[in-house]
Formats: C-alpha cells, structure tokens, sequence
C-alpha cells in the first residue's frame, strides 16, 4: 500500500488535508477592504463638507469603515477556521 494512502492510527477516521483560501478569495477580500474603508471615509468626508465639522465625521467614517472591513473579512474566512 503507498504511503499517501495510509490511513493513519487506528480508531482514527482519515480527513482530506485542509484547503486555505485561492487566490480569487484573496483578491476579493483585499478588494472588500479597500471598498469598504473609501466608502467610510468618502460618506464621512461628505458630511464633514456638509456640516462644516471636518475630521470628526472623517474620523468616524474611517472607525465604521474599519469595522465593516473586520467584519465583512471575518465573514469570508471564517469557514477555514472550521473543524
């Protein structure tokens, strides 16, 4: 029998080795990122034009932003993390 086809300890059912994520995942969340942190800063920006207040909505557009990119990264990736 070949050595890739041991199936290991006894007792022990064999599991296929774990996949990371693909290039186009990658690309996908470093897109997501980018996106997600222009369109917090952008929206803030806006308001601060509007509103005469400029870094604070910038500011706080760029936390939300940051946010919904850990959040929306997390989402995605979160299925390698299984066991």
């Amino acid at each position: 029998m070949p050595a890739s086809a041991d199936p290991g300890p006894p007792g022990k059912q064999w599991e296929p080795p774990r996949r990371g994520p693909d290039v186009g995942t990658l690309l996908t969340l470093g897109t997501m990122t980018a996106l997600c942190l222009v369109a917090g800063m952008g929206l803030g920006w806006l308001l601060d034009r509007q509103l005469a207040s400029t870094p604070v909505f910038t500011l706080v557009g760029l936390a939300a932003g940051i946010l919904a990119a850990g959040l929306a990264t997390w989402w995605q990736i979160r299925t390698y993390f299984r066991d």
